[in-house]
């Protein structure tokens, strides 16, 4: 068994570089001089992995990767999710990218508070499950993370309190201090915002695209999700039409939001093709 301060400097190469598969392999060559089954075995499917993000899908190279994976995901996968916290174990469906876990659900307390994790894990996708800071906190305390600046797809919720998160989105001008998602600096890599399925207040809505051009994130976001959003109403669809900064989109969905057709025609005569009704 390999010791975890033998391993830690790797992986906090891996988890500071993403983007870059240079570290993995290395990492992976560190397992394989090891001997030992399963980090031989771990080394296959970092391998695997990152041929599969880079050769053509269908091809008898990529089914070939694509069954070594799945074969040792099958056989070690319940060791390997040990990569993360015994707390997110339950429920946390981890989705493995590139020999790493890529992806996890956690709650707000955990992505705010936890730097520990994203030193080690090269999280870039986050789904929050739970919106709640910390007993007798309420503020979502943006500014201090500095692993934002990797998070690539963010999706906030499903949740039902729709104060939290208005807060979260964008504070009302005049409210003082706030530290909301448009006002934090950190969130420069992010191309995916979902925030399907929640419940918001139109008027936090509106305030959240009229101030989106000031985000970090307006130039690179490419998705923005709100679908099935209740309180999307006509003044946000409105808000849609007119707002600045949303013409860095790829991809605005709309689907199953109740908008009136005379609003759905003004925010398609902006959009295009870019909107999904």
């Amino acid at each position: 068994m390999i010791a975890v301060e033998e391993r830690l400097p790797f992986l906090r190469a891996i988890a500071a570089n993403p983007a870059d598969d240079l570290p993995r392999l290395v990492f992976a060559d560190f397992l394989d001089e090891t001997g030992e089954p399963d980090s031989v075995a771990r080394a296959h499917f970092i391998r695997a992995q990152i041929a599969l993000a880079q050769l053509p899908e269908g091809s008898p190279e990529y089914r070939e990767a694509q069954a070594l994976q799945e074969r040792l995901l099958w056989m070690y996968g319940d060791d390997w999710i040990w990569d993360l916290p015994e707390h997110l174990h339950r429920g946390s469906l981890p989705a493995w990218r590139r020999g790493f876990i890529e992806f996890v659900r956690m709650p707000w307390y955990t992505f705010a508070g936890d730097a520990e994790l994203f030193d080690s894990v090269p999280i870039t996708r986050v789904q929050i499950i739970e919106l709640r800071m910390s007993r007798g906190t309420s503020a979502p305390a943006l500014a201090p993370i500095p692993h934002a600046r990797r998070i690539t797809h963010l999706r906030l919720g499903p949740a039902a309190n729709s104060i939290r998160l208005a807060s979260i989105l964008a504070a009302a001008v005049g409210r003082g201090p706030s530290d909301s998602l448009v006002e934090t600096r950190n969130f420069t890599a992010l191309t995916h915002l979902d925030l399907s399925e929640n419940i918001i207040a139109g008027a936090a809505l509106v305030e959240f695209l009229f101030r989106f051009e000031q985000a970090s994130f307006a130039p690179t976001l490419k998705l923005l999700d709100l679908s099935r959003v209740q309180g999307l109403d006509d003044a946000v669809g409105n808000a849609l039409a007119t707002a600045r900064g949303l013409e860095s989109l790829d991809r605005l969905i709309l689907k199953r939001t109740e908008l009136s057709e005379p609003v759905r025609a003004m925010i398609l005569r902006r959009c295009g093709d870019r909107v999904y009704f």
